[in-house]
């Protein structure tokens, strides 16, 4: 099975290489990939603990979970690796003096895996919600290290694949020590897809105990150019075509909302020079947030674009209504968490299969509206703007389900802990 696997992936890799040089996408850090990793990641002393993120919103959770876990025990050595840029770059700035490093993660060949895990030598692996590289798994167990699934989730959009290959998942599955699940409905289908029950957990969702951002905002509303009263509609990690649909219900609702603004943060920064162009043709002034954090309120627009990492969370405090992006389209959503725990009233559409659980939590708490399409978009973000006492409602009982929820953390590095020496040993 794993000769087939590798004569796949190898086939796929050549495919993938041609592409990614074609485009011109190389990264610094992309031999990494091969396995050429950087000296800190192999220095001699104890075996680190092996953190996997694959993009922003997994590293950000890999970096809580790091302080976790040398809280618990001092003198840990940790390393993070991601699959993105982007989340490469979010835990090298939040990892600082936290993670000893940062690194990519290497393709799933056997003989490159092989080598990673012999010059990491880790005590434990640990894998943010469900990234499942078979070879990897495999040269962990050669190894004995123990592999633990943290935050994990089995969407209901993935399950009846995996439920297609349970014979092979279960072979894969047998490699995890502890597979620590968001929820009972990700318990189940995990069992359900091979993994033993002894070795699942409810530990419930990591995001909820991160919800709060650390500190006080870099910046004030007065800083990106907005009056103190001025309404702000902020909507985060959007995907095309969604902009569009922001832009025209921001076109619709200025003309009735003095002073309304409009603040979008694409899921890719990549694309915010090309939103920012959309938006100007629309007759909607904006600026970048890097641009605005530099002038400090010198100027005065209708919109900003995020293209900065790790301020959308702060970005959110300024919101009279958030939406939350990817949700308008089938692409399943983004995590509406940060907006509720700032006590705001959160918009999402119909596709949030990836957040089920907790967007039908907060639905049904009544601190999160679900809408159908763009026009019921404009809809209700007129209907919130105009009634302030809806908005505190909603932002109240949105931060109500968050402090029910918390705690997820503390039983997550309790469950990792079990399978590390006392004191961090190698």
């Amino acid at each position: 099975m794993f000769i087939i696997y590798d004569i796949f992936f190898v086939l796929y890799g050549l495919a993938y290489l041609v592409y990614i040089f074609m485009r011109k996408k190389a990264h610094k850090g992309f031999a990494q990939k091969f396995g050429a990793l950087p000296s800190e990641v192999t220095s001699p002393g104890p075996g680190p603990v092996w953190i996997h993120a694959v993009s922003v919103g997994e590293a950000n959770l890999a970096v809580k979970l790091a302080v976790g876990i040398k809280k618990r025990i001092p003198g840990t050595r940790i390393v993070i690796s991601t699959t993105t840029p982007s989340g490469n770059i979010l835990a090298k700035e939040r990892g600082k003096g936290i993670a000893d490093a940062v690194f990519y993660y290497p393709f799933d060949l056997s003989f490159i895996v092989s080598s990673v895990v012999r010059k990491i030598r880790p005590i434990v692996y640990i894998v943010v919600e469900t990234e499942i590289w078979p070879n990897l798994l495999r040269a962990l167990a050669n190894k004995r290290v123990p592999v633990v699934l943290v935050n994990g989730r089995i969407s209901g959009k993935s399950f009846p694949g995996y439920l297609r290959i349970r014979p092979l998942m279960r072979i894969i599955l047998k490699n995890i020590s502890l597979a620590c699940m968001q929820s009972g409905m990700d318990a189940q289908r995990i069992k359900a897809i091979g993994m033993s029950p002894e070795r699942v957990s409810v530990t419930g969702s990591i995001k909820f105990d991160i919800s709060e951002p650390d500190g006080a905002p870099e910046f004030t509303k007065g800083d990106m150019g907005f009056g103190e009263h001025d309404p702000v509609i902020v909507a985060g990690s959007t995907h095309h075509p969604e902009e569009k649909f922001l832009a025209d219900a921001f076109t619709s609702l200025r003309k009735k909302y003095e002073g309304l603004r409009l603040i979008i943060a694409p899921r890719h920064i990549e694309r915010a020079r090309t939103i920012s162009a959309s938006l100007h043709k629309e007759r909607i002034s904006n600026a970048m947030f890097s641009g605005i954090m530099k002038d400090r309120g010198k100027e005065v627009y209708d919109a900003v674009v995020v293209d900065t990492i790790g301020h959308l969370k702060f970005i959110y405090r300024y919101a009279d209504v958030i939406f939350i992006g990817g949700s308008l389209m089938p692409h399943g959503g983004q995590n509406p968490i940060e907006g509720v725990a700032g006590g705001k009233p959160v918009i999402f559409g119909p596709s949030m299969y990836n957040f089920k659980e907790i967007s039908e939590i907060l639905i049904e708490a009544g601190a999160a509206i679900k809408v159908s399409d763009s026009n019921e978009l404009t809809r209700v973000i007129d209907s919130l703007l105009a009634d302030a006492n809806k908005r505190a409602i909603m932002g109240s009982k949105g931060k109500e389900v968050v402090e029910c929820n918390i705690g997820a953390m503390e039983r997550t590095v309790e469950a990792v802990s079990q399978f590390m020496p006392t004191g961090a040993e190698a």
